[in-house]
């Protein structure tokens, strides 16, 4: 893992000022991030930095509202109070107290308000009117003068200070927006120990360098890989929904793994979660209703011939024909629509729940994602389940598809508590992945 004094790296010309040492930071940390570091490796007066600048920017951009949206969007469901926290420790490692105060009081409104920050955007629809007065404030309490700029400049070296006046545009006839907790993080930036000079054409070349030498070069494929397995994998409902279909579905039938979100944007459905794509048989509907997975027929649609045109021409020949053609309209609707609601198994959403927390905790996802990276094979596509023993010695069993075509790799995978066995289609040899290995694994990948 990357060690708390991570070296900084700056140019020749953001060493002088002359560039600002915060973009080279956010540069540095953009390729580390991308390259399999975590923010929790970062330590934290850098990672403060970073987030300080992007709280700066999206607030005068979109208000808070942008910041908490675009926070987790990168971090994940909790993203925002998880960000916030960092602006406050950048802000107060930089000496803006009362920006941290501002910030802390965002962090406030996050925690009390969970779901409602979920909804946030930015744009109109999407900014909660509690959050506008705070936006209002950051306006006030982050601007300057140029009088308070040259106050915040005063502890550095003269010639630095004026190399900075010009890259921040201070005294500018068209000064730009320029935070001025800015100076005192772009002061705080070249104090900072260890650094290395680097010229500019050579900056990603020896950032990409260090990301090499660390554990986390080592990690990214298998953290990428795990993504890809987790995104594809079953999430609670679509377990429910393959527990109910298990013992009804045709030899030899797989389904598409559309795991939960992917499912729920990609189609979205009245009073329901989507589709259950079979392979080799018809689809069918998904709704979940008071913790109830129903399964419905979704047979292809009905279809019936417009009624043909009259050989009479005229406004009373074309009106029967229209009254006739909605006639068979809501006819052929009808039957469609009762042909769709056919049920044809049910399971409580509990019991998907509990298949779900099942293969989570025997490590399913580590175990497809060691297993696909020894074999050099893609994601799963599709799945099926065969059989789920629970009580003193549970033991699922599944089938994996990797791929699309006919022709494409199987693998039968064996879930136990001690272990997870694979074995590829027609292939000897049995791949076996303990989990007490699969969850330091999962520790690693965070």
């Amino acid at each position: 893992m990357i060690k708390p004094a991570l070296t900084l790296h700056l140019t020749p010309q953001a060493r002088q000022g002359k560039a600002l040492p915060s973009d080279l930071l956010a540069r540095q940390i953009q390729l580390l991030i991308q390259n399999g570091s975590n923010w929790s490796e970062i330590p934290p007066v850098l990672r403060g930095c970073v987030w300080l600048s992007r709280y700066a920017g999206d607030v005068a951009n979109g208000g808070h509202s942008q910041f908490i949206a675009n926070a987790i969007a990168t971090l994940g469901d909790t993203g925002a109070s998880t960000a916030l926290d960092w602006v406050i420790d950048g802000a107060r490692q930089v000496g803006a107290d009362d920006l941290a105060d501002l910030a802390q009081e965002a962090l406030d409104w996050v925690t009390a308000h969970p779901e409602d920050a979920q909804d946030q955007t930015g744009a109109s629809g999407g900014r909660a009117p509690a959050l506008d007065p705070l936006d209002t404030r950051y306006l006030k309490l982050d601007r300057g003068d140029t009088d308070a700029f040259d106050a915040a400049l005063a502890p550095a070296d003269p010639t630095i200070a004026e190399n900075l006046r010009h890259a921040l545009g201070i005294g500018a006839p068209t000064m730009p927006y320029t935070p001025l907790h800015s100076v005192a993080m772009q002061l705080a930036l070249l104090r900072h120990e260890p650094v290395q000079i680097v010229p500019r054409g050579d900056f990603d070349a020896v950032v990409l360098a260090q990301v090499a030498q660390s554990d986390a070069a080592r990690l990214a494929p298998l953290k990428r890989a795990r993504v890809d397995v987790l995104f594809h994998l079953p999430g609670p409902w679509f377990s429910a929904a393959l527990l109910a279909t298990m013992h009804s579905l045709p030899d030899g039938t797989w389904v598409e793994i559309w795991g939960d979100d992917k499912l729920s944007k990609a189609r979205p459905h009245v009073g329901g979660k989507g589709l259950l794509r079979l392979i080799g048989a018809e689809a069918r509907d998904i709704t979940v209703s008071q913790g109830t997975v129903t399964v419905l027929q979704a047979p292809p649609p009905l279809q019936q011939p417009a009624v043909p045109a009259p050989k009479a021409k005229g406004f009373f020949a074309r009106r029967k024909q229209q009254k006739q053609q909605a006639i068979f309209d809501a006819r052929l609707a009808a039957e469609n629509a009762a042909r769709a609601r056919a049920p044809t198994e049910t399971a409580p959403l509990s019991a998907g729940k509990a298949l779900h927390k099942a293969w989570s905790d025997m490590y399913l996802a580590e175990a497809l994602t060691r297993f696909t990276q020894d074999q050099g094979l893609p994601a799963p596509t599709a799945l099926r389940l065969i059989s789920v023993a629970q009580g003193d010695t549970p033991k699922i069993d599944w089938m994996f598809k990797f791929g699309h075509g006919a022709t494409d790799p199987t693998a039968h995978v064996i879930q136990k508590p001690e272990a997870v066995l694979v074995r590829l289609q027609d292939a000897p040899e049995l791949s076996r992945y303990f989990v007490s290995d699969l969850r330091a694994l999962a520790e690693q990948l965070g």
